[in-house]
């Protein structure tokens, strides 16, 4: 299935861009920050949803703010990116836990090894070619569902693909090559597909019993 292409590099996930606070619709990329903490509670939920779980995996966790939430209620969280500078600086509370993404394998986790893998506005961001060995690894790794997001903000112009590095518009096609992907294997289907805040779109994949 043909996927539109995204501008994209590992290197853009700097110092500058997390350190700076110039992270999508945010204020500032800081753990204190008030929208911060709401966004995680969005994300507690999403997760909770349609089924328990103890452990927990965010990919494209940057400097780890899901895990530290997540394992400060209880679970077992961890997290990969491809940002080196966002692995070397994780927030105080998931030091040990955020891991280096070689945008390849999830080599650190075994078949079935987590109930939930999880990604929150990072799919958008994937790159064509990293995509089929990306959604692998990630049904390999779930024992119990995949829990998507992606934030929706280009409502203006929706014949455009890219609308800077947050800015995605998430297109139904690239939607389909992902629920593909994750379906084709025959281990998972789509459960539920929701807009929420009236901008993010979630996906939840469950175990195909």
């Amino acid at each position: 299935m043909s996927t539109p292409e995204y501008p994209y590099s590992s290197a853009l996930f700097d110092e500058q861009y997390y350190g700076g606070g110039a992270r999508g619709g945010f204020r500032s990329y800081a753990w204190e920050d008030p929208a911060q903490q709401q966004q995680l509670r969005y994300k507690w939920d999403h997760c909770q949803q349609h089924g328990d779980f103890h452990t927990i995996l965010f990919v494209g966790c940057a400097t780890g703010f899901e895990v530290k939430y997540f394992r400060e209620r209880g679970k077992e969280a961890w997290g990969v990116d491809v940002s080196e500078w966002a692995i070397d600086h994780p927030v105080n509370g998931a030091t040990g836990h955020t891991l280096l993404y070689d945008g390849q394998h999830l080599s650190q986790f075994t078949d079935d090894g987590l109930d939930v893998v999880s990604s929150f506005d990072v799919v958008s961001l994937v790159p064509n070619e990293m995509m089929a060995v990306l959604s692998s690894e990630m049904v390999r790794v779930a024992r119990k569902k995949i829990v998507v997001r992606t934030i929706v903000k280009n409502f203006r112009n929706l014949q455009s693909e890219w609308d800077g590095n947050d800015g995605v518009s998430f297109k139904y096609r690239r939607f389909l090559a992902w629920d593909e992907m994750f379906c084709s294997s025959g281990k998972f289907k789509l459960h539920k597909a929701d807009i929420f805040q009236q901008y993010e779109c979630v996906f939840c994949w469950i175990r195909n019993q």
